[in-house]
């Protein structure tokens, strides 16, 4: 919900957001942190595709 109506996100678009704030990298996942792998670009094109595969249907590309 906070996503969707602050104004403090502007320079974060497509951020890893957690606890009303904006996730650090290398930090705790339990604590409003992130590992560096959830935006592989290779990991995220494979399971792009096996949604796909899955539902057997096709999705336009995201830019």
């Amino acid at each position: 919900m906070w996503a969707s109506v602050t104004e403090d996100l502007s320079e974060n678009n497509g951020a890893y957001l957690g606890d009303c704030q904006v996730g650090v990298e290398g930090g705790n996942p339990s604590e409003s942190g992130y590992l560096p792998y959830i935006f592989n670009k290779d990991t995220a094109e494979a399971l792009w595709s096996l949604s796909e595969k899955l539902v057997k249907q096709e999705f336009p590309q995201l830019t």
